[in-house]
């Protein structure tokens, strides 16, 4: 019995090296894998973070990810871990946007964050890239370690509220689509940084995805709004002139009638004056993220 048994467990130490961890580019792998190791990541996250797989071939496609400059963490041929780059300008920097990462619980705390890193980087520097960026929970305190033994930095706070259920819209104020919207159409209103995935050239993309909103008194435009379909998330926002005091309570309200459950994103702590106006209307924060930038 002895004998089998020491002879079971060399069975499945051979097996076990025979499916030994390796790192390569995610170029020709199935987004189902991709998804389905994501979905094991993730499993554990603060956020829930299960979606289907058309939601994530959409949005990395919007992200622009270049699956050549993305790595996977494989066992044998199983992907346990990953990370995904898109790379555009953004900024002025001709840069890559770390737009997921996630390893399955049972292959982390092993550097292997640091090997896949190991291999991009050299690849990202052959691009003549000038920045990374990424997004990052404020308490996970273990990756954002991680990310600083890479060379990343905080360079700023992003914070993002939930409408409260009981913001009513305001008379004499309407909606209204405006299915024409092109990028700059809303220049004028735009005073607020813009994350990544966020901007213009990104939401252009996968127009379809979106829907675009004016508020109107008079049939004159005061304010707009742009909003992603398949979460309420408000990824854009303005008013003339900037005057959130003014014309802030009477979106909000709106949006709050038309979509359900809609959520302001990601709003730099830079912007005071949009941090002031949701913590003085005292919006509930949903999520603190740092944003955090390497210098190439």
């Amino acid at each position: 019995m002895f004998i089998l048994r020491k002879a079971f467990y060399l069975v499945l130490f051979i097996v076990n090296q025979s499916m030994s961890v390796s790192i390569r580019n995610l170029r020709g792998v199935p987004p189902a894998s991709i998804v389905t190791c994501l979905n094991k990541a993730f499993s554990d996250y603060a956020i829930p973070m299960s979606m289907p797989e058309s939601y994530w071939k959409e949005r990395w496609e919007m992200a622009k990810i270049d699956y050549s400059l993305s790595y996977g963490l494989f066992k044998g041929s199983n992907l346990v871990g990953f990370t995904l780059h898109g790379i555009d300008r953004w900024n002025g920097q001709h840069c890559f946007y770390n737009m997921a990462t996630g390893i399955v619980p049972m292959h982390r705390g092993k550097s292997n964050l640091g090997k896949m890193y190991q291999q991009a980087l050299p690849q990202l520097r052959n691009r003549s890239l000038k920045q990374g960026h990424l997004e990052v929970l404020c308490d996970n305190k273990k990756a954002i370690r991680a990310y600083e033994k890479l060379g990343f930095q905080i360079v700023d706070t992003l914070k993002s509220y939930q409408l409260p259920l009981d913001l009513a819209p305001r008379a004499p104020f309407k909606l209204k689509p405006n299915p024409d919207w092109y990028p700059g159409k809303y220049d004028r209103f735009k005073h607020h940084r813009l994350s990544y995935e966020h901007r213009d050239s990104i939401i252009k993309s996968q127009k379809g995805a979106f829907q675009f909103i004016e508020m109107s008194a008079d049939k004159t435009p005061l304010a707009y709004a742009i909003v992603k379909s398949s979460n309420q998330n408000i990824v854009q926002f303005g008013f003339e002139n900037g005057d959130i005091e003014q014309w802030g309570l009477p979106l909000m309200g709106l949006l709050n009638k038309h979509f359900k459950l809609p959520r302001i994103i990601n709003i730099s702590t830079k912007d005071e004056g949009i941090i002031a106006f949701c913590e003085k209307q005292a919006f509930p924060e949903f999520i603190s993220q740092y944003a955090m930038c390497m210098e190439m």
